[in-house]
């Protein structure tokens, strides 16, 4: 892979990154924040729709003890699946089908991110903002893992690819170095 397509999957990566421990802060913010009303009259709950403001509440109300007695299993694996694909995505000795199966692997491993995936894409095409109940039902890992399997789609392809033109076209590397040098 050129020195480009990896800072492109670093930053895909760290988005999910992101992403997953946003959604960790929200649901400890929601499980911490019994009642409340943001600044137009909307109230959290599991059949009202979530707003900015209640958003901006939830993140207000979470402390580190709470963050702490809240971390499971599965986001702690997430987040090192973020790490490890990170690593994998930069190590030298690894071949692109080797980086390829890596990423390929985590869609069964985060499968419930296909479900998040599904939900959400049927919630912004129907134009249906996300309820309380999205937040706290048991799947709202669902919601947080649909990044990163996603993402592991995208990386993967992009590992596929390169390996794809590298055996196919063995002077493919050198094309690229003769054309942009040895930044790639």
């Amino acid at each position: 892979m050129t020195t480009k397509q990896k800072l492109i999957g670093s930053l895909l990566i760290s988005m999910s990154f992101g992403w997953v421990v946003l959604w960790w802060f929200i649901k400890t913010g929601y499980e911490v924040t019994m009642s409340a009303r943001d600044a137009s009259g909307h109230e959290l709950g599991a059949s009202f729709p979530i707003t900015w403001g209640l958003l901006g509440i939830m993140v207000r109300n979470v402390s580190a003890s709470d963050v702490n007695h809240r971390l499971t299993l599965s986001v702690i694996g997430c987040l090192t699946a973020h790490l490890a694909g990170l690593w994998v995505l930069w190590s030298g000795t690894l071949s692109s089908r080797a980086k390829t199966r890596f990423f390929l692997v985590q869609i069964p491993l985060f499968a419930s991110g296909i479900l998040g995936v599904v939900l959400w894409m049927s919630s912004l095409i129907n134009g249906i903002p996300p309820e309380g109940k999205c937040i706290d039902a048991d799947p709202w890992w669902a919601t947080a893992f649909a990044s990163w399997v996603v993402v592991s789609v995208i990386v993967a392809i992009m590992t596929w690819w390169t390996d794809r033109k590298t055996v196919l076209c063995p002077d493919y590397v050198s094309r690229q170095r003769a054309v942009f040098g040895d930044c790639l």
